[in-house]
């Protein structure tokens, strides 16, 4: 498995991640995530989420990319850290989509004080390695 299939097959845990450290209900949780998700210019405008759904998102491991983008500054915010390798591919990988790093020097910049700064760089890194393989894969193809 590559790392952009193991991150994108991860990116949900991210939201049952919220879920939990959260300590919200459904509810507020989904309003919360459709909130943070309209601030930072992931989604147009529009009525919250409902609880079930995000729920059924979870259970399922589909939800859209921008309510993982929003888990994740939401997060960001709780000071968590990842705790397994899937929770740390899912957070390289949507990272890069909520900071927009070019170049390895703005890694450590970028990277919250919470987290271990190598821990961290390495799957941002792995992350941006991914993302340019990838784009490339699919110009030759």
């Amino acid at each position: 498995m590559t790392f952009y299939q193991l991150a994108n097959a991860n990116q949900s845990s991210l939201i049952k991640a919220y879920s939990f450290y959260s300590e919200l209900s459904q509810r507020e949780c989904a309003d919360s995530i459709t909130s943070t998700a309209i601030q930072h210019g992931f989604v147009a405008p529009r009525e919250p989420i409902k609880g079930a759904t995000l729920a059924d998102w979870s259970i399922r491991n589909k939800a859209p990319v921008w309510a993982c983008k929003s888990a994740l500054v939401n997060l960001m915010k709780l000071r968590w850290v990842p705790n397994n390798l899937n929770e740390w591919a899912a957070f390289g990988y949507l990272f890069i989509q909520v900071n927009p790093i070019e170049s390895l020097e703005q890694i450590s910049d970028a990277i919250p004080d919470h987290l271990n700064d190598f821990t961290a760089a390495g799957w941002i890194c792995a992350a941006m390695e991914s993302k340019t393989a990838h784009l490339l894969s699919k110009e030759l193809e």
